[in-house]
């Protein structure tokens, strides 16, 4: 364990829970793209495609876009230019890193090509609240508390 995570790991860990979705089954027709997941990549990608002109539905098993929070909020600058993320979900930038191993071994590294390439803490729940909001100004659907068990295709 790595001391910030409750999550065991190795061979004989137990598998994730999962949550069971409060929301109505989702049975409407998709004609053109289901993804299974509102996280970074699920949204912008909904967007994207929305944007070009396709069906998108977004459903996500979680009911609140962003949380809980999967991962950090450490990006490029080059991510948050593609995701066109504003000012306000940066909530700093990095001039070093501080790694800890798991037994406590501790390793720090500074930023050299900090002005060149900087890296962002961002706010993530912010982060993807935003992607949610451009996918749907773009036409996509974000369903949320909708967890997808089983896809099926029609001739």
């Amino acid at each position: 364990m790595d001391g910030g995570s409750s999550a065991a790991c190795g061979p004989d860990a137990a598998p994730p829970k999962v949550g069971t979705g409060s929301g109505a089954p989702y049975t409407r027709s998709v004609t053109d793209v289901a993804i299974v997941g509102g996280g970074p990549a699920g949204l912008l990608a909904a967007g994207h495609l929305a944007q070009a002109g396709f069906d998108v539905a977004v459903l996500e098993e979680h009911t609140t876009i962003g949380e809980p929070v999967h991962c950090t909020g450490i990006i490029s600058l080059e991510t948050a230019e593609l995701a066109k993320i504003g000012d306000d979900v940066v909530l700093g930038r990095l001039t070093r890193a501080r790694l800890v191993g798991p037994c406590g071994a501790v390793v720090e590294q500074a930023w050299p090509a900090l002005r060149s390439e900087p890296i962002l803490v961002i706010d993530r729940a912010r982060f993807d609240e935003g992607l949610a909001r451009q996918a749907r100004a773009a036409g996509a659907e974000v369903r949320t508390g909708v967890r997808v068990l089983d896809v099926g295709a029609s001739a």
